[in-house]
């Protein structure tokens, strides 16, 4: 008889069940936190944003994210030199993540060089083995910045990255994801804008987004389509020798408005629609969104040649769902 009980998992003692070895509690739901932004919940996603070095601490089962990743961009060049071009940006779908802490390394934007200096690359942002370079950070593209004043920076896409102060204008988007910055001036000639930057799909980065999310990713613009650009070129300064010459105007995505010429308006940053007023000294690219800094201008500071504005810092998104 007490085989047979043994085999119904029955003991000396009376009915019962023994207790499972092995084994151990299941792991809950996925879940995240950290960043400057830390679980702010915008329709079915949550949200992190990361605006300088940090780290997200994943936990519960495996999960997928979405990711955009902004590098810091470039300052412009002294004098009526070029834009700074923005950094690159990378948006990223259904990346499979598992409980771990991650570091986020954002990158910073360029310094702002002297009167007559040359711009300075931004830092990269990377996470998850993935890498946004700075604007002029990426070792893999050419270099070509000519010009009588200014060394050689590695560059970007299919043309000069800061603009080329003797040659033809070079607007538009790059093949990178990023805004090249816009051509500093001939003399007796005026502005050039900086390219737009990257635009990442609107679901994911839908407009209505809760306050602490908008501040995050430069206060403004708060409106479509200007909202989901990242990695705007800085403009161009104004020429010297002619009067009304006007600084160019940043990309949309940060970039900073180029300084102004002799008697010209300072461009305009291309921070959304409408634009912003813009100085006469130019403007700094757009922390959170890797913009170019603007070109210097010419003797709206005090002296011949005025300094760049600096690149903007970059950032890092994730979200996924609540």
């Amino acid at each position: 008889m007490a085989p047979l009980l043994a085999r119904l998992g029955l003991g000396r003692s009376g009915f019962g069940f023994s207790k499972k070895s092995g084994g151990g509690a299941a792991a809950g739901p996925f879940s995240a936190t950290g960043g400057l932004v830390d679980s702010v919940v915008v329709g079915s996603y949550k949200y992190h944003i990361f605006r300088s070095p940090g780290t997200l601490t994943v936990s519960g089962s495996p999960g997928n994210v979405d990711m955009l990743l902004v590098g810091g961009g470039a300052s412009g060049f002294g004098g009526h030199g070029y834009g700074g071009a923005g950094g690159q940006v990378r948006y990223l779908t259904n990346i499979t993540i598992t409980s771990g802490s991650y570091p986020i390394s954002v990158g910073s934007g360029g310094a702002s060089p002297g009167p007559s200096g040359a711009g300075q690359p931004g830092g990269n942002t990377t996470s998850f083995g993935y890498t946004s370079y700075g604007g002029g950070a990426d070792p893999a593209l050419p270099s070509y910045i000519p010009g009588p004043y200014l060394g050689t920076i590695p560059g970007w896409g299919p043309g000069p990255e800061y603009g080329n102060l003797n040659g033809p204008a070079f607007g538009g988007s790059s093949n990178a994801g990023l805004g090249a910055g816009g051509e500093g001036a001939n003399p007796n000639t005026t502005w050039r804008p900086g390219g737009n930057g990257r635009q990442v799909p609107a679901p994911f980065l839908p407009t209505g987004v809760p306050a602490p999310m908008i501040s995050a990713l430069g206060s403004t613009p708060t409106a479509a389509p200007a909202w989901t650009y990242f990695g705007g070129g800085g403009g161009g300064a104004g020429g010297n020798g002619y009067e009304n010459s006007q600084g160019g105007n940043g990309g949309l995505g940060g970039g900073g408005g180029g300084g102004t010429g002799p008697g010209g308006a300072g461009g305009n940053p291309g921070y959304g629609y409408p634009f912003p007023p813009g100085g006469p000294l130019g403007d700094a690219g757009q922390d959170g969104r890797g913009g170019g800094g603007g070109g210097g201008g010419i003797g709206a500071c005090g002296t011949t040649y005025c300094p760049a504005k600096k690149g903007g810092d970059g950032v890092f998104v994730v979200r996924y769902l609540a």
